[in-house]
This record gives structure tokens, C-alpha cells and sequence, in this order.
């Protein structure tokens, strides 16, 4: 769920994870199956996070992120377009490149994919998007679970 500088991110695989940024809060919640069942929770202040933490600043509107990467490539594959983005020299970041696939026909994106300096890849796929959508508010609100361990950053 995306509304407004809010974010929602919900993810099931490999283990099951929650990201809500609330407007004033990131929240990082995962639940540790490996262990005990429990939750683990990170928590920061959103103007703590640093400009180079741009997919960030993609994902939450931040619009002044793209003045620091340019186009490397853009083709075409599948019904999709796909363009990769580098950062500018200049750019002070810890992403080394960005891919977004969009399919215009849907006009829906496909994933984002971020690889950091250290080669690691991160993706997400985008498996249902409803543009337009009324959104409750407490989709962008979260508690922690009691008992749940909170990191703040």
C-alpha cells in the first residue's frame, strides 16, 4: 500500500515481514521462524533516514532522489519495459544500480531491483496494484506485537 508519503509493505517468502512507514516512522517487523516464533522489530525516525538510502526515497515519493541517477539502459522484453538507472558520479548513495519494469499495457510495475555496492541484489515484485483505491488509515499505523524485541535506529 502506497498513499500520500505513507508506505505498506507486506511480504510473505522467504520469512514473513512487515515495512510501515506511517508519515513519521519506518517500521521493520520479522518474524523469526527459525527461532522461537517471535517478533523482531526496528523502528527509526523517517528524517534519520540518509539520502543514500535512495530506494527509500523511490518508495516513500521522495522525489529529489531521481536527480541522482540517469538512465544506463532502457529495452524492451516480454511486454515490459524495463530501464536501469546508475547514480551519477556526484550521487552519494549506496546503490550501484536500479532496475524498474513497468508494463504500459497494464500500466502496472512489475518489480524493483536494487543492487548495493557489494553486488547484493534486492528485489521486489509487484504482484496486485489497485491505483486509486480508498485506503483505510490503519493500514499505515502499526504496534508492535507484545513482548516483541524494538531496535530503534
Amino acid at each position: 500500500y502506497f498513499s500520500k508519503g505513507k508506505f505498506r509493505l507486506e511480504m510473505k517468502d522467504p520469512a514473513s515481514t512487515l515495512v510501515v512507514q506511517d508519515g513519521t516512522t519506518l517500521w521493520i517487523a520479522s518474524k523469526l521462524v527459525d527461532f522461537d516464533g517471535s517478533w523482531q522489530v526496528a523502528k527509526t525516525k523517517s528524517r534519520s533516514l540518509k539520502k543514500s538510502q535512495a530506494i527509500m526515497g523511490l518508495l516513500f515519493d521522495e522525489k529529489g532522489v531521481w536527480k541522482d541517477f540517469e538512465i544506463a539502459e532502457e529495452k524492451s522484453a516480454d511486454d515490459e519495459k524495463i530501464w536501469t538507472l546508475k547514480p551519477k558520479k556526484s550521487a552519494n548513495t549506496e546503490i550501484a544500480k536500479l532496475q524498474i519494469r513497468l508494463n504500459p499495457t497494464k500500466k502496472t510495475i512489475s518489480d524493483i531491483s536494487y543492487w548495493d555496492n557489494l553486488e547484493n541484489e534486492t528485489s521486489y515484485k509487484f504482484s496486485t496494484q489497485k491505483f486509486g483505491a480508498k485506503i483505510a488509515p490503519a493500514k499505515f499505523t502499526y504496534k508492535p506485537p507484545k513482548g516483541a524485541e524494538v531496535t530503534e535506529f
